[in-house]
């Protein structure tokens, strides 16, 4: 008599795509009190003043009704609760070093693409970049107030060990929050995805994501680049997402991490999560399946041991 071995296979492994993973990345280092929409932000500080003031300050941004150094004063206030790695992502900005006598305007799109190597640096690395993003900022704005008033200012400035030609503060403060609102869009994009509840799936994804629109690195913009070429930006968010597949981005049912799911029956991002949400499981059905389970299996073993004892 011969027996078949049914082998249980898992589901296939399907790889994380490269672009997808710096993405991922960014968006994980998003406090969670800080998500959006409103139904997908986590618990954390109420206080915040990010959340108490987000939708007046962005708008009034956009809108050009909110002096510059009131956007400059509120983004730092946000940015001081932000892990430091996105604090140095957001901040750091080349624009208008000078290079060999040459300004560099490099685009919006293209630093962002620089700052995600900055991300991987150590602890030390970037808190100098942070306080040297804040000095130029200070600097400029500085300058900016001298130059109202009169005062004559040199065109180029030291800043650490770099030279930068004189920009307006309110360019560099405006390129910041863009950098934020590219983060805060990442974030909403990912929240939208793994959204379940019925009414709002029926809504097309760019109309829930808010953040989306108010991206300049959208937009097609020419510019000559730091070799003195021309080029052109390309909207920066379809190079991470274009193609990816969407219901394998999830959120981790333990500790709420944005992860791409290799294989469809995945809820962690992680084995240690894995292992808890098992065991969370595991104390959750045990008053309902698993003590029965038990106490069955016990009056069978009695029920079993008595019998023998009438055999005998």
């Amino acid at each position: 008599m011969t027996t078949k071995h049914h082998e249980i296979h898992s589901p296939a492994l399907v790889s994380v795509p490269e672009k997808l993973i710096p993405a991922l990345k960014l968006a994980n280092l998003l406090p969670l009190e800080f998500r959006n929409p409103y139904w997908a932000r986590k618990e954390g500080s109420s206080k915040s003043r990010y959340l108490m003031s987000k939708q007046d300050i962005l708008f009034r941004y956009l809108d050009n009704k909110i002096p510059i150094e009131d956007l400059w004063s509120w983004l730092k206030e946000v940015l001081i609760v932000f892990p430091i790695e996105l604090q140095a992502f957001i901040l750091n900005d080349v624009y208008g070093k000078e290079d060999k006598g040459a300004f560099l305007a490099i685009s919006l799109n293209a630093q962002i693409y620089k700052n995600l190597v900055v991300i991987g640096k150590d602890k030390t690395e970037l808190e100098e970049i942070v306080k040297k993003e804040l000095k130029k900022i200070a600097t400029f704005l500085d300058i900016e107030e001298k130059l109202h008033n009169g005062i004559y200012i040199p065109s180029s400035v030291k800043i650490e060990e770099d030279i930068f030609s004189y920009v307006s503060p309110e360019v560099l403060v405006q390129r910041v929050c863009q950098r934020l609102i590219f983060i805060l869009s990442l974030q909403e994009i990912f929240s939208c995805l793994i959204d379940k509840d019925p009414t709002r799936k029926n809504q097309p994804l760019h109309f829930r994501c808010k953040f989306y629109s108010m991206l300049e690195t959208n937009s097609v913009n020419l510019y000559v680049d730091e070799n003195g070429y021309i080029a052109f930006t390309s909207p920066i968010l379809p190079v991470f997402l274009k193609e990816v597949e969407a219901n394998r981005i999830r959120e981790c049912q333990i500790c709420n991490q944005f992860f791409w799911a290799g294989r469809k029956d995945m809820q962690c991002c992680s084995k240690k999560c894995a292992h808890v949400l098992r065991n969370r499981n595991y104390r959750k059905n045990y008053p309902q399946k698993y003590k029965l389970q038990r106490i069955k299996k016990a009056e069978v073993q009695d029920q079993q041991n008595t019998n023998k004892k009438e055999k005998t």
